[in-house]
């Protein structure tokens, strides 16, 4: 009778090894989340706007303490995912970052680690929040404006359009040029594709008496995407 129940004991035990297994797929257990991103000035590390959801971003899982990756899936358009069919255990969940405080290129881990402490635990993951340079002509917003030519000891405009002027922007407190841009037969400039940012937009002048070059020009604030600005016309003295 003994043998019997040790026997019976050796085979039970077995049937729950076989059944247990390591974190991963094959359970009732879910992990959910969501994704934002925050997008960055390249130019001067300054923040632009507030997280938005991160659409069609990858996100990463990792089984227990293992380095390597279990699974991926993509946010949606609202940044949401899921990891469905999960059994109880340990996990990580991922998604890449730029790294905002070291080489720009460079790409970081924003890592949540969860636990899952039942066979049918749902677990809802703290928000992921991931970074993302701008170039400063990665948006959808403009600014365009004219150059004129003026008289001599007048402040009224002409209509005689300056072509072919060149127009110059940067950022404010920045000397690098970003782009430069050319004023067509009606004196008429723009720049497209721009991020929200504080833009300085000016043209080099001959001035009055040929010796001096006064800039000529505005400060722009883009507070926003899709934002477009007119710009007063750049009173030009001598085009030189």
């Amino acid at each position: 009778m003994n043998i019997i129940k040790i026997g019976f004991f050796v085979l039970f035990s077995l049937g729950l090894a076989a059944c247990s297994k390591d974190e991963g797929k094959g359970g009732l257990a879910s992990i959910k989340g969501v994704v934002m991103v925050q997008n960055v000035n390249y130019h001067n590390n300054q923040l632009i706007g507030s997280p938005q959801p991160a659409q069609d971003e990858r996100v990463f899982i990792l089984y227990g303490s293992n380095t390597a990756v279990g699974n991926d899936t993509r946010t949606s358009f609202d940044g949401s995912y899921e990891f469905p069919f999960l059994v109880q255990g340990n996990y990580s969940v991922f998604a890449l970052s730029d790294d905002t405080l070291n080489v720009k290129g460079a790409q970081v881990e924003i890592k949540k680690d969860l636990s899952l402490n039942s066979r049918k635990a749902k677990i809802q993951a703290d928000t992921i929040i991931i970074y993302r340079f701008l170039e400063f002509d990665e948006g959808s917003s403009s600014i365009r404006g004219r150059a004129v030519r003026t008289l001599h000891d007048s402040d009224e405009d002409t209509t005689n359009f300056i072509q072919d002027f060149e127009i110059f922007l940067t950022l404010v407190g920045s000397p690098v040029v970003l782009e430069r841009a050319r004023t067509n037969a009606n004196g008429e400039f723009q720049f497209s594709h721009l991020i929200p940012a504080t833009y300085s937009v000016y043209a080099i002048d001959g001035g009055k008496d040929f010796e001096t070059k006064p800039i000529v020009g505005d400060t722009v604030e883009i507070a926003a995407n899709n934002q477009h600005r007119v710009l007063k016309p750049f009173r030009i003295y001598n085009k030189k």
